[in-house]
């Protein structure tokens, strides 16, 4: 872990059965994705099944970059993912891992190519982890 100066992360507190944001905290930091889940209930819980809490991060440096991006992922559970950069209009530009991803920390590089090996233009792409119970977004920028 850690921060970036001059980042601030945003923590949203979401009433999910309204769709309402109950509160929001800033902070120092250049992780705006990490994303934690726990079902509260109210009564007796005898045959309902619970909910698992699920944390997961993905977070890029440096951010604007050139020539290349570090993509750091963390984990607290094991998944079935695909690691991918798209650009904004959606397109998988390069598919970085797939498969089955162990708990933890690791850290994947991108180069600012296409599947072709072919450079990129600047711009704003999308690294996505997507998986079965998985599904982060981070914003780069790559600046030539």
């Amino acid at each position: 872990g850690g921060s970036v100066t001059g980042y601030s992360a945003a923590v949203y507190v979401i009433d999910l059965e309204t769709a309402t944001i109950l509160d929001t905290f800033d902070g120092p930091g250049g992780n705006s994705n990490v994303v934690a889940v726990q079902a509260q209930m109210v009564g007796d819980p005898s045959g309902v099944e619970t909910v698992p809490v699920v944390v997961a991060s993905l977070t890029a440096y440096p951010n604007p970059f050139n020539p290349q991006v570090s993509i750091a992922l963390t984990l607290d559970h094991e998944t079935s993912a695909v690691l991918s950069v798209f650009d904004l209009a959606g397109r998988r530009v390069q598919a970085l891992a797939s498969g089955v991803f162990e708990a933890g920390e690791r850290t994947y590089s991108w180069n600012g190519r296409d599947e072709s090996g072919r450079s990129l233009s600047s711009g704003v792409y999308l690294v996505r982890l997507h998986g079965e119970d998985v599904d982060l977004f981070h914003k780069i920028v790559l600046m030539r």
